[in-house]
């Protein structure tokens, strides 16, 4: 086993002691700006943060060294949650990022999924490849609502949220079709 691999073993193995609710992959085209990719991530963390998040809330950022050419790639570990409600996230990415049409993101790991395994959605993020990584443990933005409320279309039924969405002129319920310009009617 080489000292790379070792490494990596390590922080699976320490990764999988630790309790966390959902792990996701967040993807932009190669054409956004790195810059602009880091600023997404670090809006969509707060808002998971504040909207979801406890004083236990945490994550790890893992960024590969090298990606798909015409792709960037980030890989999220995310603890301390109260719902664990991953949908309404990755349409949050998207729609964040909406001048980019190949701007997506997917679920690797639920907490709440039976069948999953972290140990070995972690190895298959590991294959192979080197990683920055970024963490942060204990909250920063909390708010008195420790826990996500959706409506039946996974939609978040916190009014300041709501508000924050159809400021941004994104969001609406998945029911129609994904996040849209409809959040203003639905506040």
């Amino acid at each position: 086993m080489t000292a790379m691999a070792s490494v990596s073993e390590s922080f699976i193995k320490w990764c999988t002691r630790q309790k966390w609710n959902l792990v996701f992959a967040l993807v932009l085209p190669e054409t956004a700006p790195a810059e602009e990719f880091d600023q997404s991530f670090r809006l969509l963390i707060r808002e998971l943060e504040m909207a979801d998040g406890t004083l236990d809330f945490r994550w790890i950022r893992l960024i590969p060294s090298e990606c798909e050419e015409s792709l960037r790639v980030s890989y999220i570990l995310v603890g301390g949650l109260s719902a664990g409600e991953w949908w309404f996230w990755i349409q949050r990415w998207k729609a964040m990022n909406q001048r980019y049409p190949d701007a997506h993101g997917g679920i690797l790991y639920s907490s709440r999924r039976r069948g999953m395994h972290l140990k070995s959605t972690l190895r298959e993020v590991f294959q192979g490849g080197t990683f920055s990584v970024e963490m942060q443990f204990g909250a920063r933005f909390i708010q008195r609502r420790r826990k996500l409320m959706v409506d039946e279309d996974s939609f978040p039924v916190d009014k300041k949220l709501r508000r924050m969405i159809a400021n941004k002129e994104v969001g609406g319920s998945p029911a129609k079709g994904g996040m849209h310009s409809s959040a203003n009617q639905r506040c």
